[in-house]
């Protein structure tokens, strides 16, 4: 009894056995010895987020007018110290009633426009491949759900349909259709209550509609703008100065500044005089040049201050953001670091090529933590190219071994 139940112990065994060898000279066979992964060019940036405050040398447009405001000047808009920034009027309906004069007066200003150049010798089939182009813009831009030019793309073909009629003959002149509008105009304008009250810049610059009260709080003067001063508009603790009569302001220098509030080791990367770009995460501000122009250690922090000129509709209001300080680009040929491999003293990578191992030097242009940037096309015999399949990981490698 006792030695057939060994002998049938002995054969579950051994039966167990060869099944875990099966498995496992399956395993081996269908699994290569070698891990690879594929060489792709690669752009990183050395970069740093940090949250920045701008500061400017800003005039705050003050207006004690009562009544509804109507800006006549964009964001960013250049300014003479006499232009003419808002009007106000006393009752909503009074904007209203100059808001459809101004669409009355620009479509005058189109059909005289289409009129006296439709009068000039042109191909009709120009205009009409003009005409087919604007509708299709308008038609791109309402798919995209771009709506900002769409003003304007309206105008341009109003104006390449006038131009047509008036090429092909079949009208002479638009006259009759100016002078309704004309007419319109005048007893629209009739009706308004009192005429607007303009509000005028006062200086030269570049004009923002909105304000935050730290016009005056901030100065471009950097021997009095400390980095507590800075961290406290970061954090909300320095309280604006709000100013009720405001109705914009007036940036007076093309230049303008961020200022940081950093810790010592954030700083390190920071050097006065070097060149970077900064980066906000919003469409039109991701590319801006800056310079820094100063680095200043304080006691409990380092006040880095970075100078900019260029502007845009997002730029000039910005007070408190998030950036990305990009100092320099690095482009090469992105590999693991587990890749890496020596013959002799020669720093490379082993590259399967159909079945056979290839050694292929490298020349490192930036690395980090996870993996490395290799030169593309670098002045080495044989070196990494695109595409190249890298071995990752594998064992008994050597170069000119073929693969099973």
């Amino acid at each position: 009894m006792r030695s057939g139940f060994f002998s049938r112990l002995l054969v579950t065994v051994l039966a167990c056995f060869a099944v875990c060898y099966a498995v496992y000279m399956a395993v081996r066979f269908f699994t290569p010895d070698y891990q690879t992964e594929t060489a792709f060019s690669y752009v990183i940036a050395d970069s740093s987020r940090i949250k920045a405050v701008a500061v400017r040398d800003e005039q705050v447009i003050t207006s004690s007018a009562q009544g509804v405001y109507a800006y006549l000047r964009d964001d960013g808009d250049v300014v003479l110290s006499s232009t003419t920034i808002a009007n106000v009027y006393q009752a909503q309906g009074d904007l209203a009633r100059e808001e459809q004069c101004r669409r009355w007066e620009n479509e005058i200003s189109i059909l005289q426009s289409a009129q006296n150049a439709g009068q000039q010798p042109m191909l009709s089939d120009t205009l009409g491949a003009d005409v087919s182009d604007a509708a299709g813009a308008i038609v791109d831009a309402a798919v995209r759900g771009d709506l900002s030019s769409l003003s304007e793309q309206r105008d341009r073909l109003q104006l390449l349909l006038g131009k047509r009629l008036i090429s092909s003959g079949k009208i002479t002149d638009f006259s009759s259709r100016i002078s309704q509008l004309d007419n319109l105009i005048t007893s629209e304008r009739a009706q308004m209550s009192a005429a607007a009250a303009g509000v005028t810049s006062g200086v030269a610059g570049y004009f923002c509609s909105m304000t935050d009260g730290y016009e005056t709080v901030l100065s471009t003067d950097f021997d009095t703008l400390t980095a507590a001063a800075v961290r406290g508009v970061v954090e909300g603790t320095t309280k604006p100065l709000k100013n009720d009569a405001a109705v914009g302001k007036v940036q007076k220098n093309f230049r303008w500044y961020l200022a940081a509030a950093l810790d010592e080791k954030t700083a390190q990367q920071f050097v006065e005089g070097a060149s970077v770009t900064l980066d906000f995460g919003v469409a039109g501000a991701t590319d801006i040049p800056a310079r820094i122009v100063l680095v200043r250690r304080e006691e409990k922090a380092v006040l880095v201050v970075f100078e900019c000129e260029r502007l845009s509709r997002y730029l000039i209001s910005l007070r408190v953001a998030s950036v990305d300080v990009k100092f320099r680009s690095f482009s090469g040929l992105r590999i693991s670091r587990e890749a890496i491999r020596y013959i002799g003293q020669t720093e490379g990578v082993y590259v399967k090529s159909g079945n056979l191992v290839v050694f292929k030097p490298i020349e490192r242009v930036y690395e980090d933590e996870t993996s490395i940037l290799c030169a593309e096309s670098a002045n080495l015999p044989n070196s990494l190219e695109q595409f190249d399949e890298v071995i990752v990981r594998g064992k008994d490698l050597y170069d000119g071994k073929i693969l099973q």
